[in-house]
């Protein structure tokens, strides 16, 4: 048995059906896109010899680092991409996940804390005399 993959098919398909362009989703599409572009396969070639240059470090490192920076550089996305990525990022630290075990981060929101104490709050006596104090120059507010 032979089988034959008909590219043009498949790059046809991911402009025109909507169900292969959600399954692949934006970023690979565009990356498809700048391949196709580009030439194929080599300037594939060309952006990822690009990108260890980039990642090279004066005076120099080993290839075992030179080789796992270009790797994390070459896998995150463009900053024209982030948005997906950051929407995600954010919902996983908010709301978690269950099925990979990540709990739910409180939110970092700051507010007000109840008046407490004798003096009827935590401010001090030195920030509120200044609250209450008039402007020493008033013609410049």
């Amino acid at each position: 048995m032979s089988v034959t993959l008909n590219e043009e098919a498949v790059y046809k398909s991911i402009y025109t059906d909507e169900d292969v362009y959600t399954m692949f989703g934006k970023e690979v599409c565009l990356v498809i896109d700048i391949a196709l572009a580009k030439g194929g396969p080599e300037s594939i070639v060309e952006s990822y010899y690009s990108t260890t240059k980039s990642q090279q470090q004066p005076p120099g490192q080993s290839n075992d680092t030179l080789s796992l920076r270009t790797k994390l550089n070459w896998c995150l996305p463009n900053v024209v991409q982030e948005d997906r990525m950051i929407k995600e990022v954010a919902n996983l630290y908010i709301n978690g996940d269950k099925k990979k075990g990540l709990k739910k981060h409180k939110a970092p929101v700051l507010c007000e804390r109840p008046p407490t104490g004798p003096t009827g709050g935590n401010t001090s006596k030195v920030i509120k005399r200044i609250e209450k104090s008039d402007a020493r120059l008033p013609f410049l507010l």
